[in-house]
């Protein structure tokens, strides 16, 4: 791998790392005490929460579909085919899974807390969680494989 090379593949580990530990936060800290907020508070707090979440959420998701992209074009042959075939679907399975699942009930809880809408975005948001998770694992290797061996 040349120097170029390892630094996308440790940007892009960071930003996944970043972002699995975030998601694991979300999932079971942040998530289990939306329906601790109480009635009249929740719309506001939904409001503010998607406010920062898209704050701290979109760098670490750009850095890793940036690097992801880089290794796709750069194709150097430094990093593995599969693997980086693997960290796109993951993103591409992190992305579909908000679009259709967390989004949607971020949506219906703007407007006030729904019991339906809280338990769908709690489960639903374990594929995101799995998935950051795996890409994480993935990016750690290909960082194992950057590594100059002495």
């Amino acid at each position: 791998m040349t120097g170029l090379d390892i630094v996308v593949v440790l940007v892009q580990t960071a930003a996944a790392w970043y972002m699995v530990g975030f998601i694991w936060t979300m999932q079971i800290l942040h998530y289990p005490l939306f329906d601790r907020v109480g009635k009249d508070a929740f719309a506001e707090y939904e409001t503010e929460h998607n406010r920062r979440f898209g704050l701290l959420v979109g760098p670490g998701i750009v850095l890793v579909a940036a690097t992801t992209l880089i290794q796709f074009v750069s194709r150097s042959g430094s990093a593995p085919l599969l693997a980086v075939i693997a960290e796109a679907a993951l993103l591409v399975v992190i992305i579909v899974s908000t679009v259709l699942y967390q989004a949607p009930q971020h949506g219906k809880l703007r407007s006030g807390f729904d019991p339906a809408a809280y338990r769908v975005l709690v489960r639903s948001n374990w594929v995101r969680t799995v998935a950051w998770s795996l890409l994480g694992v993935v990016d750690l290797w290909l960082l194992w494989q950057a590594v100059p061996r002495v």
